[in-house]
């Protein structure tokens, strides 16, 4: 989910968090991650001392000359590019560092103690979950964090329903987790050709592509943005194509203008499909002028698949716990309803009896 926790409970009853890591306070489990950790570390100062950062561009007295600025961005340029590498090599090696653990390893003696400890683990993977920020998924590869990390071993320990369901809701809706932060970039068709065919068209007037530019990128800022990071244009070129491209309402007016003044004439006609296609849901939605083939991208259709795979091990983990007290499958069933709502509109008597016999395989 997207916010910031009140309060940081990094050390509870039965669990310690650090960021995004969650583990149980059980002393094999802390003792092993210590040496993994400290193995993680050593392989990370050792890239680090193989691939130093480049020095800081050098200082230079107002205004730089030319080849003075050209110096500065080569350095700057050098030293994004180093700490790009080294977060994409280091990062994945603290994640997968963190403790493999299992829910059943934990002793419980009590119904009440196993409500504590589950109360307490939900607790902490919301905000583990917030510290790793599931939405960085949805990214396009070229922004996206650094692969490599183990997430189907460890997603389960910082997922919650609530986080899936915010995100699968903004793929339904062909909304970006950060619409409110940047513009959704990474809906723009993938071909730079149906890129520029969206804009160009837009300048032209043609409503469909009016309208799923103005949907994807409202303000002018965004639509710049866009614009530049996806054409490739000089940027003077790209003031002068944006320049062109009407607003919706300023296209509306116009038409709805000629539709007035003229009612019988074939401009007439033409203005009033104009406008029937500008104010259309599929336009704004996904314009037939270089639209993408899906109204939302291929990153945030795969985050929501990650998600929900590690959210089903989870609920299997919890299962499982909840095995030690509950022997009985429609008992536990019911617990599990009561913990992940969602799941006893799954286990109706219509569609399965428990949770037992809705799992296909052991393999999750």
């Amino acid at each position: 989910m997207f916010h910031v926790p009140p309060y940081d409970p990094a050390d509870g009853n039965y669990f310690r968090r650090a960021a995004y890591v969650v583990y149980p306070k059980l002393p094999r489990v802390i003792e092993a991650y210590i040496t993994t950790f400290e193995r993680a570390q050593a392989e990370i100062q050792a890239y680090e001392r193989a691939h130093p950062t480049p020095p800081d561009a050098p200082a230079w007295s107002e205004p730089l000359t030319d080849e003075q600025a050209k110096l500065t961005a080569q350095a700057l340029d050098k030293s994004i590019r180093a700490s790009v590498e080294r977060l994409a090599e280091t990062e994945p090696k603290l994640y997968n560092a963190q403790p493999d653990w299992r829910m059943k390893d934990i002793s419980v003696g009590s119904g009440a103690e196993a409500d504590a400890i589950l109360r307490e683990f939900f607790h902490f993977a919301e905000y583990a979950s917030d510290a790793f920020g599931w939405w960085r998924f949805s990214f396009p590869k070229e922004r996206g964090f650094p692969k490599g990390k183990d997430w189907m071993r460890h997603g389960w320990k910082h997922i919650t329903p609530g986080d899936l369901e915010e995100i699968a809701g903004r793929v339904k809706s062909g909304n970006h987790p950060l619409d409110d932060l940047m513009p959704p970039i990474d809906l723009l068709p993938d071909s730079h050709k149906e890129r520029e065919a969206l804009f160009r068209n837009a300048a032209r007037g043609v409503p469909e592509a009016v309208a799923r530019l103005h949907f994807l990128f409202p303000t002018e800022s965004d639509k710049r943005e866009a614009a530049e990071y996806s054409l490739g244009l000089p940027r003077n070129e790209i003031a002068q194509l944006l320049s062109q491209i009407p607003s919706p309402g300023a296209l509306a007016a116009q038409w709805a203008h000629v539709a007035v003044r003229r009612p019988d004439s074939d401009e007439a006609a033409e203005a009033r499909r104009g406008i029937t296609a500008l104010i259309a849901k599929s336009s704004a939605r996904g314009s037939k002028v270089g639209r993408p083939k899906i109204p939302f991208s291929v990153e945030m259709t795969v985050t929501v698949y990650r998600m929900s795979y590690v959210l089903y091990k989870q609920l299997r983990e919890v299962d499982r716990f909840l095995k030690k007290l509950i022997s009985g499958d429609d008992q536990r069933s019911q617990k599990l309803g009561h913990l992940y709502p969602w799941l006893a509109r799954e286990l109706r008597p219509d569609r399965t009896t428990n949770f037992a016999t809705h799992q296909p395989t052991e393999g999750a």
